[in-house]
């Protein structure tokens, strides 16, 4: 009997039947183990008799009060034969502190990466899933306080249950105590069948109740409802977490005290869909929008080999034949449905491992004059290109975007000077009518890169609101 994560009272019930043409007889029950918030409830008392093909219903009551773990076993002794139940489970216990502020998030994957000596990389995924790290400060005061102080002093290092504050939405319609059926939307959540959700009104009137069963207008629970509560109720997945193994506090001269808590999840699954993204050469083209402060971060980087003898000169040579480029994507989402969306664009990277296309959301080439009709060639300002870049990666792919928003990615294939000019030949023709200069938003290279640390911080100010960064580095196909 698998009992999962114990967060509230349950009940079980069980059957034992007597198989044989005779009767037999239960001699006694014996309990071992960790059976602390355990209650086996008998029919009668043993010594009990079976009649040929009877059975007894058992109930088992299991407490979230009691030791972190549960590992129990329930022997029946019968006549001719013992019948073990083992018993197992974890007790949660339940984070409810809700956040003061935004709240921060990771998502950390892990990628063997092994490099030949020209910079080429072959990617190997270790995680199946990336882990999950949560930070963020609660205030408390009072009564509040003593109780996250008890958490603090007795539960930290144990398995806690923790809501994830930035899914949250309201229920369509009040429900009432002893209802198991919850109208609320579960589109773009974190919601699963057999996982754990909330349902909250305020700090004292809240439950945490298993999920059997849902479908986009509702969430079926595995038991009813204790509590009824308004349509100013919010709904809310629950994951199992560990906390990190300190927690800071800073308490004012008025006792109210501001504690930055942060934990691990340890049941994250592969949420890995980028259906519906933009594709360009069989991978994703990550062409929707940049977000950025006053500055953009960009860094370049090669691997260097010195040969220094400290007495005489010092020689210095690189088997990449280019800097690998570094640069920064962000997103700022105000949606749950585009938090939804890039969340799972993300999990489809899988950290380090795949590569993806990213413009460089800028203006890089700066066109001379009208690309003419079914024509496959740009002319553009003097940029060196033919000289340095040479049709090299990461610059062997550009993309041309209209003011009305068409776009146009196409490969550089070939290069030459013309006087104060460049000709660009690249492997198709740009469009079927003439695309005038006043027209074109910008030519900017279209780079193929891929998640640089395993990595991606969102920072979340209120439910399906963020901001999303990836720190991204140019790689060879």
């Amino acid at each position: 009997m698998d009992l999962g994560n114990i967060i509230s009272t349950q009940q079980i019930n069980f059957t034992v039947f007597n198989s044989y043409f005779v009767p037999r007889t239960l001699n006694d029950i014996t309990e071992s183990g960790i059976t602390g918030g355990l209650i086996l409830t008998e029919p009668a008392p043993t010594p009990l008799v079976f009649q040929p093909f009877e059975q007894y219903v058992y109930q088992l009551t299991v407490s979230p009060d009691g030791p972190p773990s549960v590992e129990a076993t329930y022997l029946f002794d019968f006549d001719v034969v013992d019948l073990q139940l083992d018993v197992t489970g974890t007790r949660l216990v339940l984070f409810y502190f809700e956040p003061d502020g935004g709240m921060q998030e990771s998502l950390e994957w892990a990628t063997d990466i092994l490099e030949s000596y020209d910079g080429s990389e072959q990617r190997i995924e270790l995680r199946s899933a990336p882990r999950q790290r949560i930070e963020f400060d609660v205030l408390t005061e009072g009564v509040d306080d003593t109780k996250l102080r008890a958490l603090l002093f007795d539960w930290l290092p144990r398995v806690f249950g923790l809501p994830i504050w930035w899914e949250m939405r309201r229920i369509t319609s009040a429900v009432t105590a002893g209802t198991s059926v919850i109208p609320v939307s579960t589109l773009y959540g974190d919601f699963r069948e057999g996982g754990l959700m909330m349902i909250y009104q305020d700090k004292d009137t809240y439950e945490v109740i298993g999920i059997a069963d849902m479908d986009s207008t509702s969430i079926t629970l595995d038991t009813d409802l204790t509590n009824s509560y308004t349509r100013k109720a919010v709904v809310m997945p629950v994951r199992t977490v560990y906390a990190a193994p300190s927690a800071n506090r800073s308490v004012t001269i008025t006792n109210v005290a501001r504690t930055t808590v942060a934990f691990t999840t340890i049941d994250n699954e592969d949420l890995s869909d980028s259906s519906g993204a933009n594709t360009y050469l069989s991978k994703v083209l990550l062409d929707d929008a940049n977000f950025s402060d006053e500055n953009y971060t960009e860094g370049f980087q090669t691997r260097i080999f010195a040969l220094d003898t400290i007495s005489g000169r010092v020689l210095q040579i690189s088997g990449w034949d280019q800097s690998k480029i570094l640069l920064r994507k962000r997103w700022e989402v105000t949606t749950a449905a585009d938090l939804w969306r890039i969340r799972k664009l993300l999990h489809s990277f899988h950290g380090n491992r795949v590569s993806f296309w990213l413009p460089s959301f800028r203006n890089d080439l700066q066109a001379t004059q009208n690309i003419a009709a079914s024509t496959a060639t740009i002319r553009i300002e003097h940029c060196n290109y033919t000289q340095i870049y040479r049709g090299r990666v990461p610059y062997t792919d550009i993309r041309i975007l209209l003011t009305n928003g068409t776009s146009y990615v196409r490969r550089i294939i070939d290069s030459n000077v013309d006087g104060d000019t460049e000709v660009l030949t690249v492997n198709a023709p740009v469009s079927v009518s003439t695309i005038f200069l006043e027209d074109i938003e910008r030519i900017e290279f279209v780079q193929l890169v891929r998640i640089n640390n395993d990595r991606a911080k969102l920072t979340h100010v209120r439910a399906g609101t963020a901001t999303i960064e990836i720190t991204v580095t140019a790689v060879k196909e």
